[in-house]
């Protein structure tokens, strides 16, 4: 199962200017990695880029790609 929830978008002023924030909430019960499930998103007309991090929150199978554009 890989099920795209939501898709989060924000701003924060943390550097020289404005970062652009992007979070893919995704319900899945399979173990992956950063790199599948980029692929994952690009086959549902996704294109995440920038700084990619992958957080895991156990407790409700989901994982959380965080993107970041300075």
């Amino acid at each position: 199962m890989f099920e795209l929830i939501e898709v989060r978008n924000y701003n924060t002023h943390h550097r020289y200017g404005t970062d652009w924030h992007t979070d893919y909430i995704i319900k899945t019960d399979k173990n992956l990695n950063i790199h599948q499930v980029i692929e994952r998103l690009q086959v549902l007309g996704k294109n995440p880029c920038g700084e990619c991090k992958l957080r895991k929150v156990d407790e409700r199978n989901e994982i959380i790609l965080e993107t970041i554009m300075y």
